[in-house]
């Protein structure tokens, strides 16, 4: 029982530490952290609103401004508000619902499509659609959701030219928006936010753009949504959109189009476009931008048409409906768009285009937890019960090939096997670059390729993009096998240095848990494979062979460093990724990991290694330090790895093996 209780203990000790020790770096997911409001203002109004439902009444609106005040990239920025009574009791009533942005998902807080840098501004105008609750507000509170991001917003959606337009108690803001880069974007929506002459936020809007792609070079005109504001105000402009990897289906051609004027002031164009491709269109949506004599431009408007088959055409109308603006209408400009569902394919991406997204502290935490139980914990627990003997003498009786028996076993007791005189001349004959050492690291290989590359692809769907696939995957295949051939290489090295042997196994255990972990939460933390040594050992060679394994796959940062800083994000991140993964999970003290033979021989050492390892893992996780960290961390280990081995060679210890 004690010593069943001296692996278990420390086990879930272990465990719990890693699991724990994350939120000290978390950044990942945040409420105003990164993000603040840094200006709001509230007023009852009254509305209708197709949101959330149909609602008509008095509602009230928290309007303001969310601003990155931290030095990390955030997307998919959502504002919260709870409400209290003059009592100070929370307001439980709704719907609530934020009026601007292209949503993703709405539920208690609307998140929207957002991509913003240091600095960055993004208004808000939260409603409270319930008007019996909305009179009893007093007080509330905002929160921002976001997550942190390394994707770079795109910076080439300019605003050409703007001006402020006012009207029986409303204003609005119209302009030209122009796409000047050589990306095509999504979401595209002008925000705009009002001010008065005290610099108080007053009213916040924003305008849509109709069209699912905005194509390079492409310029459009807009109006904003109109706040009903009396007073002079200023304003503040601010473009958003999303980089696609998709391209429109561009198969459109107008047959025809005139304008008149309404009875009710209204400038009314209608005429006929084809769909001249060869694939049906779904929600296809015709926008006219207006411009007036001298080019100013007016205003964008459009007509959605639910379909049009290929070959096939259909009528449309648009209604220019600000009839304070429709008679300086002089001349207009088309945009046809089509769903989704009918955009095509961009050619490969270039590697770049494509990051990592920093997962969430729950999932981060999930991710280590489940690889440390499934694999070393695992092992530890059914070796400490007797149980990993009991599993590995039932294995070794089943009648199937020693190769599956070897792969099913639990291996917790020799990881560094002593040899005798005779095994030691029996081992000399053998061949030291076997087949099944170049099985196991082919297999490990093409299980790292396909867990990091869906990784790097932020998993489904563009996992399953055939061009997404071409322009990630040479570049972590290339990662993986530098990564082995340097590793294997040293290995072997310091084992003829040190006259042992050491040999690379398949490892089922570890193997799942890097699945499951890289899969299931998109942080991968296990390995598929193990070493396993032989030779003549003794507490303090076997000790520093597996410190100077775990200090190896440190040193490794250095090259991955490089080739980030050279622009090959990919390989950098995922090869900073796979080196502070494998030296972080190597120095878990457990068989058949070299943490446990390093804390047999040396605690403080393997509290060194172990915490070094666990700082410089978390933050790759969760891109939490600046990227020179990486280089001076593979330095050090670098540095020490070359003192351990010399001190290894001539029979010196650099720390005392612990009692």
């Amino acid at each position: 029982m004690k010593r069943t209780l001296a692996f278990i203990a420390p086990t879930i000790l272990i465990i719990a530490i890693a699991v724990l020790f994350l939120p000290l770096f978390s950044g990942a997911q945040g409420e105003g952290e990164e993000a603040v409001v840094a200006t709001h203002n509230s007023y009852i109004e009254h509305g209708h609103f197709e949101v959330k439902g149909d609602h008509e009444g008095d509602f009230l609106h928290v309007i303001g401004v969310v601003q990155v005040t931290g030095a990390k990239n955030i997307k998919d920025v959502g504002v919260e508000v709870t409400f209290y009574d003059s009592r100070g009791e929370r307001i439980v009533a709704g719907p609530v619902a934020n009026l601007l942005g292209h949503s993703i998902h709405e539920d208690d807080v609307d998140i929207f499509y957002s991509l913003l840098a240091p600095g960055d501004k993004l208004p808000f105008n939260v409603v409270l659609l319930d008007e019996a609750a909305s009179a009893k507000v007093a007080s509330y509170k905002i929160s921002v959701k976001y997550e942190v991001t390394e994707q770079e917003p795109y910076t080439k959606l300019y605003v050409l030219s703007h001006r402020l337009w006012s009207s029986w108690g409303r204003v609005r803001v119209i302009g030209e928006l122009a796409n000047t880069g050589e990306q095509y974007v999504s979401f595209v929506s002008v925000y705009v936010a009002f001010y008065d002459s005290a610099g108080k936020i007053v009213g916040t809007e924003y305008y849509p753009a109709p069209m699912y792609i905005l194509v390079p070079g492409e310029k459009i005109a807009f109006a904003t949504y109109s706040a009903q504001i009396e007073e002079d105000v200023t304003y503040e402009l601010i473009p958003i959109c999303i980089v696609r990897d998709l391209v429109p289906y561009k198969e459109f051609k107008i047959l025809s189009h005139s304008t008149h004027m309404d009875e009710y002031g209204d400038l009314i164009l209608e005429g006929e476009v084809a769909n001249t491709g060869d694939r049906d269109a779904a929600d296809v949506v015709v926008a006219a931008d207006f411009y007036d004599r001298e080019g100013k431009p007016l205003g964008g408007y459009y007509a959605d048409i639910p379909e049009i088959k290929a070959g096939k055409s259909s009528p449309f109308t648009i209604e220019f409906w600000e009839i304070d603006l429709a008679p300086d209408a002089a001349n207009y400009t088309f945009h046809v768009s089509s769903s989704p569902y009918t955009l095509l394919e961009t050619e490969p991406t270039p590697e770049a285009e494509f990051v990592r997204t920093t997962p969430s502290l729950q999932a981060a935490s999930v991710a280590v937890a489940v690889g440390a139980v499934v694999s070393a914990g695992l092992t530890a627990a059914v070796s400490a019960t007797g149980l990993g003997e009991q599993f590995n003498a039932a294995v070794s009786n089943m009648k199937i090939p020693d190769s599956i028996k070897d792969f099913l076993k639990f291996y917790a007791e020799e990881t560094f096997k002593h040899l005798t005189g005779k095994e030691l001349e029996a081992r000399r004959r053998r061949k030291t670059l076997s087949g099944k050492k170049l099985l196991s690291l082919a297999v490990s290989a093409l299980v790292l390729v396909a867990v990091f590359s869906y990784v790097e692809l932020n998993g489904l769907p563009k996992f399953l993009y055939p061009t997404a696939l071409l322009s990630v995957v040479p570049y972590v295949l290339a990662t993986v096998v530098l990564f082995f051939v340097v590793r294997e290489i040293v290995a072997s090295a310091v084992a003829a240095i040190l006259s042992v042997w050491c040999e690379f196994r398949i490892w089922l255990y570890g193997l799942t848990a890097l699945v499951v972990s890289g899969f299931g939460f998109l942080l991968p933390f296990g390995s598929p494979g193990r070493t396993d040594y032989e030779g003549k050992f003794d507490l303090r060679k076997a000790g520093l062979i597996a410190a100077l394994k775990i200090l190896c796959d440190l040193a490794l940062m250095v090259p991955f460093y490089a080739f980030s800083v050279l622009g090959y994000k990919v390989m950098g991140d995922a090869g900073l990724l796979i080196a502070t993964m494998y030296a972080y999970y190597s120095s878990f003290p457990f068989k058949p990991l070299e943490g446990k033979t390093v804390y047999t021989y040396s605690k403080p050492l393997w509290v060194f290694l172990f915490a070094g390892a666990l700082v410089l893992f978390v933050s790759t996780s969760l891109n939490l330090l600046p990227s020179t960290i990486y280089l001076l961390g593979g330095l050090v280990a670098a540095a020490l790895f070359v003192a351990f081995l010399i001190l290894a060679r001539r029979g010196e210890m650099p720390l005392a093996a612990s009692d």
